[in-house]
């Protein structure tokens, strides 16, 4: 983007630390450039310069994926043959609540050691 395209009080995405996320211009910097706030930290940003404005945020284009990305299931299968997501058995999730618990109680024990 260019420097006069930008405008204040509008929502760009821009690179932060390698990923491209939406940020909301908030002022002009004294020092060149702009402050904005990144929406998905809150966290203030400083954009030195009009090359990190990648676009305009549009609510219809996700930011972090291509446009036309084709979503996949999480645990795998293609929705065209009518294929769903796995789901775990009773046994997977069994141990899972199990060694959770496990940990739980271990960390408890550790809390009541250092209390004494």
């Amino acid at each position: 983007m260019k420097k006069n395209e930008v405008e204040i009080r509008g929502i760009y995405v821009v690179k932060v630390s390698g990923q491209l996320v939406r940020v909301r211009i908030d002022r002009e910097s004294p020092y060149g450039g702009w402050d904005g706030t990144n929406l998905s930290t809150r966290r203030s940003v400083r954009i030195k310069s009009a090359a990190r404005l990648r676009r305009r945020a549009t609510p219809q284009r996700p930011v972090g994926e291509a446009a036309g990305a084709v979503l996949m299931p999480p645990s795998g299968g293609n929705p065209q043959n009518g294929e769903g997501a796995r789901t775990p058995d009773a046994t997977q999730s069994r141990s899972t609540n199990e060694s959770e618990l496990r940990e739980v109680a271990q960390i408890s024990q550790l809390s009541e050691i250092a209390l004494l």
